[in-house]
């Protein structure tokens, strides 16, 4: 019997040492993390420096009048969603259809498709830096850097200092982010922070579980061991190990 619980003891006392250890590590990511993050600008960061403010919208009265949702070439669609939006100023039809989306001017009824002249004259409205467009690259099934966009998307890069990209929505012009070298350190910095390692976008990942119960174990084998150090007569066996 002794030797039974001999074994528990140096099983929990090794299992409190390594837990101890993995989630002391981790918690010098999660506090390295928190102040780099928290040093970091971020109206920079956010890519909002760059960003043009955008004015208040024209009312619709002044337009004249509108095109008729109903004599647009929607029939026998599966519409999922109608709107007005303004784009660069100018109103515009939004349909969401079950299969993508489609832009119509509001004026004229024509479909408007976001080609490569059109999404650089949105860029250049909203980027409000010091930088040239100096390259244009198309992603079809979007791109790496936004996690939730799934193209087209249009990327507009400026030669600033912090090197900016505007993503424009290749569906309806819609300018989805800035991003530059500061947003890249803070999208790092999030994915160690939240242990984000697989870049699947949630707080609630295998990583934070599996630390979570670490955290408890070693709680638990903590807790075993501090009854042992509070009891050492009834567990005087303890010292010939």
């Amino acid at each position: 019997m002794p030797d039974r619980r001999s074994r528990v003891f140096i099983f929990m006392r090794k299992l409190h040492k390594w837990l101890g250890l993995v989630i002391g590590l981790q918690l010098l990511v999660w506090l390295g993390s928190g102040l780099l993050m928290s040093l970091l600008d971020q109206g920079i960061a956010g890519g909002f420096s760059s960003r043009a403010e955008s004015g208040e919208p024209k009312p619709l009265g002044e337009y004249g009048e509108l095109y008729s949702t109903s004599a647009l070439p929607l029939a026998g669609k599966n519409i999922v969603q109608l709107q007005l939006k303004s784009l660069m100023g100018a109103p515009v039809y939004r349909v969401k259809l079950a299969d993508g989306v489609v832009l119509y001017d509001a004026l004229s009824g024509t479909q408007i498709i976001i080609d490569s002249e059109r999404a650089i004259d949105i860029a250049q409205a909203s980027y409000a830096g010091e930088g040239r467009l100096v390259a244009q690259h198309f992603f079809l099934e979007g791109s790496d850097t936004l996690k939730d966009s799934h193209g087209p998307v249009w990327r507009m890069d400026f030669d600033d200092p912090l090197q900016t990209w505007v993503f424009i929505d290749g569906h309806d012009g819609r300018v989805i982010k800035h991003h530059n070298d500061r947003s890249g350190l803070m999208d790092t910095l999030l994915m160690l922070h939240f242990m984000d390692y697989l870049q699947e976008d949630s707080f609630n990942n295998p990583q934070i579980i599996v630390v979570g119960f670490s955290a408890l174990w070693m709680s638990i084998s903590g807790f075993f061991l501090l009854l042992v150090s509070f009891n050492r007569r009834d567990f005087s066996w303890l010292r010939r190990t």
